[in-house]
C-alpha cells in the first residue's frame, strides 16, 4: 500500500466522514507530513505520497503516524515515543503541534524517554517496573528528586530512591 492509500485506509477506518478525508488526504500528507514538519525541502522531496510507508527515511514514519492519528480530530490522543528517531528541528515542531492540540482542549498522553521533553507536559508520571512512583507537575517531580535538579537528574534520583527502599 502506498502512502496515500495507507492514509486513506486510516481515514476510512476511523470515520464515517470518509469522503471529507479523501479530499484532504493528499494535501494533508504533503503539507503536514513532508513540508511543514521538515524544514529541509530537499529531504521532504525524497518522500512521495505514491511511495511505500516502509520506505520512508528516518523519522518520517513517526510523522506519518502523527498525521494519521490526527485525521479524526480526537478528544484524547495517545502518543508512544512520538519524537523518537526525529531530528531536533522536527522535534520542536512536533512539540509545538502537541502543545497547540492541548491548548485547543485535546487531552494528550505521551510516553517518552526524553526527560527534557517531559518538561513540556502539564503533569508527569514516573513509573518503574510497573509501579507508579510519582504523578505531578514538572516542578513537583524535580522537587521530589532533590534541590536544583534537572528533570533527568530528578528521574534518576526518584527511581534509585524507590529501588533502595525496596531492597530494605
Amino acid at each position: 500500500m502506498n502512502l496515500l492509500q495507507q492514509f486513506i485506509f486510516v481515514a476510512e477506518t476511523v470515520s464515517a466522514q470518509f469522503e471529507q478525508f479523501r479530499k484532504v488526504a493528499y494535501k494533508c500528507l504533503q503539507q503536514t507530513v513532508f513540508r511543514q514538519v521538515d524544514p529541509d525541502p530537499v529531504a521532504a522531496a525524497r518522500c512521495d505520497v505514491d511511495g511505500l510507508a516502509g520506505d520512508l527515511p528516518g523519522g518520517y514514519k513517526q510523522r506519518l503516524s502523527m498525521a494519521a492519528a490526527l485525521l479524526h480530530e480526537p478528544k484524547i490522543l495517545f502518543l508512544d515515543e512520538p519524537t523518537s528517531g526525529i531530528d531536533p528541528p522536527a522535534r520542536r515542531i512536533f512539540w509545538r503541534q502537541i502543545t497547540a492540540l492541548a491548548a485547543k482542549g485535546t487531552t494528550v498522553i505521551i510516553t517518552t524517554h526524553f526527560m527534557d521533553e517531559a518538561e513540556y507536559c502539564d503533569r508527569i508520571m514516573i513509573q518503574d517496573q510497573g509501579k507508579m512512583l510519582i504523578l505531578g507537575t514538572p516542578e513537583e517531580v524535580r522537587n521530589r528528586g532533590g534541590k536544583n535538579l534537572t528533570m533527568n537528574e530528578a528521574f534518576i534520583a526518584i527511581v534509585e530512591n524507590s529501588r533502595r527502599k525496596e531492597e530494605l
